[in-house]
């Protein structure tokens, strides 16, 4: 019964029509995933531009670095994002998340040597 020429097409029809879905679904989700990576790295990016503004506004007054913290923790908690402030040799000046004096420096960390050679730096963890 299903050895006939009419099964052989309907079985071969079904077997195309699966891959292409599958392709198709495949190259969906991966267009959908660069799209959100896109626009929440624009979207950090300008977040940063708006951080570094202020703070630089604090360091230009001479701002004690406790100050300095006190902001990053406080757009930390309300762009709901960890935010840490690197000086030019790594040394971590500011974070939203952790006590900056016992942090690591970060002069070694790819984002940061990004960041130092082209302005922009980004690390997916």
């Amino acid at each position: 019964m299903f050895n006939g020429i009419r099964w052989r097409l309907v079985s071969y029809y079904l077997l195309v029509i699966t891959v292409i879905v599958l392709v198709m679904g495949l190259f969906f989700i991966w267009f959908l995933n660069y799209f959100y990576r896109q626009s929440l790295e624009e979207s950090l990016y300008a977040q940063a531009r708006l951080a570094s503004s202020l703070v630089e506004e604090m360091i230009n007054r001479n701002s004690p670095p406790e100050e300095i913290d006190a902001l990053s923790k406080r757009l930390g908690r309300e762009l709901g994002v960890r935010l840490t402030l690197v000086n030019a040799e790594g040394v971590v000046v500011a974070d939203s998340a952790e006590d900056p004096s016992l942090m690591e420096n970060h002069r070694d960390r790819p984002e940061i040597i990004e960041a130092m050679e082209t302005e922009k730096g980004i690390s997916v963890a």
